[in-house]
């Protein structure tokens, strides 16, 4: 990586999330004592299928059981939801995706796609966004847990679109789809946690109809989350910079966040982690490229709005010209710094026709 100007260096930063923190401060003969959960990693065959799906579906039915917490990631945020269309197809939209899903009407032409696959589709809102804009007529949605599933079923009746949804508690991969044809494949922050990520890419492939359209939204970042030294003193860098009030833990807590040292592998194996955060990232863009030759790839940035901003975002009040100021500069800088020939992005969305 070239040398960068100090301004874009103060615009980079990382902190990971807050359970992590909670790890980090635990010393060695906790961590030692930590309860490991089964793994469910390609190098480790001591684990079925069926036993890995249910350690992952359980982990995001115990998330979606849980109070909400305050409201401090990226996709909590209008302001940085909005950055983030803008940077897609300059659309000034608070919904999550809608830049993607502008790009793929403009592609599109006109032409309505018969029938969607998405996998990992949790409380499928992204999904259901895409079939009321008339992207899509119908979906076949997967999910691991059976709460996201049951929260999703009551929202899409709510929304009149239960005849255009079809939900299954299970593996795609699992699943004959031999008597449908299928030409819209969707994955949005769900690819980033499979196993094989090239694997899902070739399936998706040999999924869709010819001119069938693959949909990417994902964290594409370092598989996880072991960022290079030179990231992680960039990361550093900007949270020195930042006023101390920005990394106060909580309005309610004198506690601030600080420097951030790299995560252990580790605490993936605690009990309450998804084993699937993260676990072959780095090899999604890769794939893409590999597979979907043609794809429409756009870097999104969010070493800034994912990394430095983490649990902080919060405490840049709307209400706070100079919060807003800062924070304005920052999302400036994280997009610039993804779409320089020596940047780094940690999200991206992508466009391919098969």
């Amino acid at each position: 990586m070239s040398k960068l100007s100090s301004a874009t260096k103060r615009a980079l930063g990382y902190v990971i999330p807050h359970r992590a923190y909670q790890y980090l401060g635990r010393n060695k003969e906790s961590i030692k004592k930590a309860l490991r959960l089964h793994r469910a990693n390609k190098e480790d065959n001591s684990q079925s299928s069926d036993q890995a799906a249910s350690s992952i579906g359980g982990f995001w039915s115990d998330h979606y059981q849980r109070p909400e917490e305050a409201p401090t990631a990226w996709w909590h945020n209008e302001r940085v939801i909005r950055h983030i269309n803008k940077s897609v197809d300059k659309v000034d939209s608070p919904i999550v995706s809608e830049g993607l899903n502008q790009l793929l009407i403009k592609r599109l032409s006109g032409r309505q796609l018969k029938l969607g696959v998405s996998v990992g589709c949790g409380l499928a809102q992204k999904e259901m966004r895409i079939l009321q804009l008339g992207i899509v007529e119908k979906f076949i949605l997967f999910e691991l847990s059976e709460e996201a599933a049951r929260i999703a079923t009551k929202k899409a009746q709510e929304l009149h679109l239960e005849d255009r949804i079809e939900f299954h508690i299970g593996d795609a991969f699992e699943y004959d789809f031999s008597n449908v044809c299928v030409d819209f494949v969707h994955w949005n922050n769900s690819l980033h946690h499979m196993f094989d990520v090239m694997a899902a890419i070739k399936w998706s492939y040999d999924l869709l109809e010819p001119n069938g359209v693959l949909y990417l939204d994902e964290y594409v970042g370092p598989s996880r989350f072991q960022y290079s030294d030179e990231v992680l003193q960039l990361v550093n860098d900007i949270r020195d910079d930042l006023p101390h009030k920005y990394l106060r833990i909580s309005s309610e807590s004198d506690a601030y966040y600080g420097r951030i040292p790299r995560l252990d592998l580790s605490f993936f194996e605690m009990e309450g982690e998804d084993p699937s955060e993260a676990v072959d990232s780095e090899r999604i863009l890769e794939s893409i490229k590999e597979v979907f030759p043609h794809a429409e790839i756009i870097p999104t940035g969010g070493v800034v709005y994912f990394l430095a901003l983490s649990g902080i975002l919060n405490n840049f009040l709307e209400e706070d010209e100079s919060s807003i100021s800062i924070l304005n500069r920052l999302l400036n800088l994280d997009r610039d710094y993804a779409q320089s020939n020596d940047g780094v992005t940690l999200y991206a969305v992508a466009l391919a026709f098969k």
